[in-house]
């Protein structure tokens, strides 16, 4: 075996001998694209054990092992199928203008509204959907008379199974009082799950994570490969161990992945992975260190390292089944169940006023960080 070595490092780099020591060694296939005349033809796919891309380079010594393994890696294994962006953003979207389910302190509004209002716009190419931070709102002299300060929650016409989501971010909404999330929704939850990309309240500064499930979906005890930390394991959103509809949370590490350091640098991607073979993962790349094959339009996960939050699917923890026809939705709330604890708005993130609701209605002029703004969400199917 070592002569082996040798003979073969005569026409070799130290980095290429490196990578053939790992495909000899390795027993994984990769799908190799031909495009050479040593008796192939030129647009022949095969599925080859790494020991078959061994033998074939020592056939054909003058070939750049380096380059070729690079291009397996790089080749597409995704299929762009939708692209929510610019003048058409919002005509891939439904306004929801009904009771906020998190009690929050928001009066959502329709598309046309919104329009008059100038909560949702296109400006150079990215959409910006807004809140009211204008008005002082009166207290009503019934608590029922009133929803609270208008903003926008839209959600997609199609739903997934499945997928790579890209979504591209450039301002998060953010103050004392907001609740902003962007997250997929399946049909009668929680049974068709939910998937929590971004998502915060107040003050927060790293990006929360999380799934919701009912019972039966946890997230696999380490050792686990992720960046982020984890806050709860639990997915059910009635576990007895948790606070309720806490779900399975991790929090991202960096201290750009959400609030005032994020739109500081000019946002950033989030990327989601959703399948039934490796589960969900979810990435943040800070607008200065977006993967090369992103900006290419190629993306690959398998180029991006270690996720900031992992939860694979396993028969022991949680299934595949436990999320169906997601849709994508974004939206900004008040107060509400989690913004509007006050164990959370005053003690956590010492917010003013004599609670969340008294601030977010009286202080318009407090708001105007509140917004989203976000270039593209994009869509990919994965190649079989």
């Amino acid at each position: 075996m070592r002569n082996y070595y040798q003979r073969r490092t005569t026409a070799c780099s130290l980095s290429e001998t490196i990578i053939l020591m790992l495909f000899t060694f390795t027993t994984v296939t990769a799908r190799i694209q031909y495009q050479h005349n040593h008796n192939y033809n030129k647009e022949r796919s095969k599925e080859m054990t790494a020991t078959d891309v061994l033998n074939h380079y020592l056939n054909f010594p003058g070939e750049d092992l380096l380059t070729e393994v690079v291009n397996v890696l790089e080749q597409p294994q995704w299929q762009l199928t939708d692209v929510y962006q610019g003048n058409t953003f919002f005509d891939g979207f439904d306004f929801f203008n009904d009771t906020d389910p998190t009690h929050g302190f928001v009066n959502y509004v329709n598309k046309e509204k919104a329009q008059h209002n100038g909560l949702i716009k296109i400006d150079q190419s990215s959409i910006v959907m807004k809140v009211d931070n204008s008005t002082i709102l009166a207290a009503p002299a019934s608590k029922n008379q009133e929803r609270g300060r208008s903003s926008v929650r839209i959600s997609s016409h199609k739903d997934y199974d499945s997928g790579l989501f890209l979504f591209d971010v450039e301002h998060i909404p953010i103050a004392c009082g907001a609740w902003p999330a962007l997250w997929l929704l399946g049909p009668n939850w929680p049974h068709g799950g939910e998937i929590d990309v971004i998502e915060g309240v107040n003050l927060q500064s790293q990006n929360l994570m999380a799934l919701h499930t009912s019972s039966g979906c946890k997230q696999r005890p380490s050792p686990l490969k992720q960046k982020g930390k984890t806050l709860t394991k639990d997915c059910d959103v009635k576990s007895p161990d948790q606070a309720p509809n806490q779900g399975c949370s991790v929090e991202d590490r960096s201290k750009k992945s959400f609030g005032s350091k994020f739109n500081q640098h000019g946002g950033g991607i989030f990327a989601l992975q959703w399948t039934p073979e490796t589960g969900i993962q979810l990435w943040f790349f800070d607008r200065a260190n977006i993967p090369k094959d992103i900006i290419n339009k190629h993306p690959n996960p398998k180029l991006w390292g270690i996720p900031s939050a992992n939860f694979p699917f396993d028969s022991n923890y949680c299934t595949a089944h436990s999320f169906s026809k997601l849709k994508i939705i974004i939206n900004t709330t008040f107060c509400g169940d989690w913004a509007g604890n006050s164990t959370i708005y005053k003690e956590k993130y010492n917010c003013p006023g004599q609670n969340c609701i008294d601030f977010i209605r009286k202080n318009p002029n407090k708001l105007n960080e509140v917004y989203w703004r976000i270039r593209s969400i994009k869509v990919y199917n994965k190649l079989t």
